[in-house]
C-alpha cells in the first residue's frame, strides 16, 4: 500500500544523528529514509510509521548531497510513500478467501429481516457492511459474486485496479483509480450477482480500496466461481482462466 503527499521543497538539512538516536534501524540509502519528528511539515502524518522517500525522475533540479553530519536535498517535490506491508499491519487486514487483504471495519447495528429481503436469502441482514480491501503485486479478487450490490471505492496506492464483470457472456473492463486526467474514477459499482474479478494493472503496485455491500454482506451470499464459469462460458475461457482459483 501506498500513500502520496506531494510537498513543495527548495533545501532541506536532515540531521543523520538526529535519525540514528531516534530509529536505530536507521540506513543510509537515500531513498529510505525514517521518518523524523523534526520534519515540522510531516507533523500531520503518523510519526509512529515508516515513510519511503522518492524522487521523481522528471523534476528539475533533483539532487542529494551527503556529509559525516546531514542530508541536503535539493528538488521541486518530494514523494512520501508508505508501503504495502506497512498498511496492512497497521490496518490489522488478514487473507482474503477470493485473494487480496481485508479487514471488516463497520457492520450497521441495524438489520432487514429475512421476509423483507428478495428471494435467494437464508436469513436477516445488516442494512449494510464497509470493508478494507488491498491488493498488492501479482495477486488478484479472483472471480466471484455476491447476493448484494457492491460498491468499490479507491483510497490509495500506487496503481490503479482493473476491474472484469461479465455482462451479457462478455468480459467487460473498467478502471478504479484515482488519476482523473486518464478517466479513472475513484467509485464502481457491481450489480448483484454479477460474477466479477479485480486486479492491479501494475504488477509491481498496490492499491487499497474499501468496499460497501447493501443488504450487509454475509458469507452465505458470496460464491467463488471454479471451473464451472469457464464450462458455462466457454467463449471467453481463456480471459477469465488466469483469474480462477482452483
Amino acid at each position: 500500500m501506498q500513500y502520496e503527499v506531494f510537498l513543495p521543497l527548495t533545501k532541506h538539512g536532515v540531521n543523520a544523528a538526529s535519525f540514528a538516536k531516534l530509529f536505530p534501524e536507521f540506513k543510509s540509502d537515500l531513498l529510505r529514509l525514517f521518518l523524523c519528528v523534526h520534519f515540522p511539515f510531516l507533523n500531520f502524518i503518523d510519526q509512529s510509521a515508516i515513510y519511503f522517500f522518492k524522487f521523481e525522475d522528471d523534476l528539475a533540479n533533483v539532487g542529494v548531497k551527503v556529509n559525516h553530519n546531514h542530508y541536503s536535498l535539493n528538488c521541486k517535490h518530494l514523494v512520501i510513500m508508505k508501503s504495502a506491508d506497512l498498511c496492512i499491519k497497521k490496518l490489522n487486514l488478514i487473507r482474503h478467501p477470493e485473494g487480496g487483504w481485508y479487514r471488516e471495519i463497520y457492520r450497521s447495528y441495524d438489520v432487514i429481516p429475512a421476509a423483507g429481503l428478495p428471494s435467494g436469502f437464508n436469513g436477516e441482514r445488516s442494512f449494510y457492511t464497509a470493508i478494507y480491501y488491498l491488493l498488492e503485486g501479482k495477486d488478484f479478487s479472483a472471480f466471484h459474486r455476491i447476493k448484494s450490490d457492491e460498491i468499490w471505492h479507491y483510497y490509495t496506492g500506487t496503481s490503479a485496479v482493473e476491474i472484469l464483470m461479465l455482462e451479457n457472456g462478455q468480459v467487460r473492463n473498467y478502471t478504479l483509480g484515482n488519476d482523473f486526467e486518464n478517466n479513472q474514477e475513484p467509485l464502481f459499482a457491481v450489480p448483484k450477482n454479477t460474477w466479477f474479478a479485480a486486479r492491479i494493472k501494475n504488477a509491481k503496485g498496490f492499491a487499497l480500496m474499501g468496499c460497501t455491500v447493501s443488504p450487509g454482506f454475509h458469507f452465505d451470499d458470496f460464491e467463488l466461481a471454479g471451473e464451472n464459469l469457464i464450462q458455462e462460458y466457454p467463449e471467453i475461457g481463456e480471459e477469465i482462466v488466469s483469474l480462477i482459483r482452483k
